[in-house]
Order: structure tokens, then C-alpha cells, then sequence
């Protein structure tokens, strides 16, 4: 039987590679070549940008020898979508985990403000902490835990929200620019998260209602499967990449 396809997991905003370490073990159990870059590499934090992120990850899709299968959680169905639009010869399939997932034009926070309206903050809204020059932004530490890490263990919630890192915000507020028929190309599947707080099912419904894909999938499950459903969550990526 064939090999299967490398996997690049993308981490959300403020986190960082190491984030999928027991996703990332459980699959090269199988057998799978995985990758887990942190995106904001060595850069100051002024420096960091989409556009960064997307550089970042693009040169790791051009170091393999072949198309990847890549997975963005959160924030980094952004990134996912970009690169999908720009390389397309280089991504097998695009998996966004509970991710933003945009059209073009969009940003994560035109993405926050469709789904808040003229109504209350979102709960993310309500729980992130810009900095004074609105160049970085933190997580309430009081409300994280409940937010992100709603269905782990207390003690891999707390050592999460812990190991939680300083955000940008130019990558929160920059736009995706997305070439229609480059983009088409990309197969794409959502992973839908049930009890997700931070990008509540009813968001991820509307966001697939503007851009579609081709595959739904669904963990009954919060925002960080990574963490609270590792062996759930490998099992389900094996599966995308098919049998070898």
C-alpha cells in the first residue's frame, strides 16, 4: 500500500506547534510524516503578518516531495485558505478544524463582526486583551481556560492556558485574498466541533453557508481536540488521508 501524504498541522492564534505534540505522536505511530511549525518562527512580534504566516508555510510545502494534506484550527484557516489560493498544486486537501473559514475580502475580525451583527461581543471578544498600540493582543487567563479547553482534564487545561503565547493582531485584522479557480482546486473538509466556544457550531454553520466544502465531518467536542480528544482527533485525520 502507498505511503500517506505528509500532514502539516497549523496551530491557532496564541498558540504554538508543540500544541499537537500527542495528535502529532499518535499519528507517526501510523506512520505519517507530520509537521507542527510554530508560525511565528523567530520574527518580533511587530514583524509578524498573514502574510508571514503564509511565507512560512508555503516554503515548508515546497521543501516536500509532494503535495501535503494540511489542517488549520482556528485562526489558521486563514493561512490554509491563502496558501490554498496560492499553491494549490502543492496542498492533496485542506482540513480547517473549527476554523475561521473566509471568502475573499474576509478577516478573522470581519468574520467575528458578521457573526456578532448589532447583538452582545462574542465570547472571544470578551476574553481577549489588546495591548495598548493595539499591535498584540493576550487571552484573559480567568476566562481561557472555559473558552479554549471547555472539555479537557483541569490539569491539561491549566498547563494550556499556561503555556498560552502573545498574539499580533496584524494576522487577526489582515484580509485574504483568494484567486476563485486557484481556490477550487484544493479539495476542502470542515470538522465541525460541537460544544466549540470560541467559534460556536452556529458560526461554523453560517461561515460554511459562504464558502463550502466538499466533506463535513463533526467531533462532539470544545474548541481544542488536540488536547481533550487527541486519540478521536488523529483517528479522524488518518482516516482523511485514506488507507495505505
Amino acid at each position: 500500500m502507498n505511503a500517506p501524504a505528509p500532514l502539516l498541522l497549523l496551530h491557532g492564534a496564541w498558540h504554538q506547534g508543540d500544541s499537537w505534540h500527542a495528535v502529532a505522536a499518535l499519528l507517526r505511530e501510523r506512520g505519517v510524516t507530520v509537521l507542527t511549525p510554530d508560525l511565528n518562527g523567530s520574527l518580533p512580534l511587530h514583524k509578524v503578518s498573514l502574510r508571514t504566516y503564509v511565507k512560512a508555510v508555503l516554503a515548508l510545502l515546497d521543501a516536500l516531495d509532494e503535495p501535503a494534506v494540511v489542517v488549520g484550527h482556528s485562526m489558521a484557516g486563514m493561512v490554509l485558505a491563502q496558501c490554498s489560493s496560492e499553491a494549490p498544486e502543492r496542498i492533496k486537501e485542506a482540513i480547517y478544524l473549527c476554523a475561521y473559514l473566509p471568502c475573499s475580502g474576509d478577516s478573522v475580525f470581519d468574520l467575528i463582526a458578521r457573526e456578532r451583527g448589532t447583538g452582545e461581543p462574542l465570547a472571544i471578544e470578551t476574553a481577549l486583551r489588546l495591548s495598548t498600540d493595539k499591535r498584540s493582543c493576550t487571552l484573559d487567563p480567568a476566562l481561557a481556560a472555559s473558552l479554549f479547553y471547555n472539555d479537557a482534564a483541569v490539569a491539561d487545561a491549566t498547563r494550556a492556558v499556561a503555556a498560552l503565547s502573545v498574539q499580533a493582531t496584524l494576522p487577526l485584522a489582515a484580509r485574504v485574498t483568494l484567486e476563485a479557480s486557484n481556490f477550487a482546486r484544493v479539495p476542502r473538509t470542515y470538522i465541525c466541533c460541537t460544544h466549540d466556544r470560541v467559534i460556536p457550531l452556529p458560526q461554523q454553520r453560517h461561515m460554511l453557508q459562504r464558502q463550502s466544502c466538499q466533506q463535513l465531518l463533526q467531533l462532539d467536542c470544545g474548541h481544542s481536540p488536540f488536547l481533550s480528544q487527541p486519540e478521536r482527533l488523529s483517528a479522524l485525520l488518518a482516516a482523511c488521508l485514506g488507507d495505505w
